[in-house]
């Protein structure tokens, strides 16, 4: 066998190796952080004036962290049904941003509530796929 052949075989392989699973308990911690970090970006983020860019930017933040709970429960992640599942949950935040198009006080009794929502919605969604996920759940069977 040549040098080129012994490179291609090696390439064509399939290593054994499995990811270490980690503990229930340090799955848990992980999760409980990742959920708390992004409970304080849904936050901020619910200070931005503009109602609909708040609303699409919160929704990126919850995908985002169902995607890094799904690492951590080694369970399969697709963007399409998760972003359908927040949906559904949490309905529609852009709503509760519509009270920033008041004039004046509208847009700061606006910005503060749509943070207040915004962080408690993703606060929520966290919990609630940690549970499926720790569970044993999948994205299928949500």
């Amino acid at each position: 066998m040549t040098t080129e052949e012994q490179t291609i075989a090696i390439e064509n392989e399939e290593t054994t190796e499995e990811k270490p699973r980690i503990s229930p308990t340090e799955a848990s911690a992980k999760a409980n952080q990742i959920i708390m970090r992004r409970t304080l970006y849904s936050g901020g983020i619910g200070l931005i004036p503009f109602p609909a860019v708040d609303a699409a930017l919160v929704l990126g933040v919850q995908i985002w962290m169902i995607r890094d709970l799904a690492k951590i429960y080694d369970v399969e992640f697709k963007e399409k049904i998760v972003r359908n599942c927040i949906i559904t949950l949490v309905g529609n935040l852009g709503v509760v941003g519509g009270i920033k198009l008041i004039p004046g006080v509208g847009s700061v009794v606006g910005s503060f509530s749509t943070a207040l929502i915004a962080g408690a919605a993703t606060f929520a969604v966290g919990k609630v796929f940690e549970q499926h996920f720790s569970q044993g759940g999948t994205l299928l069977d949500f």
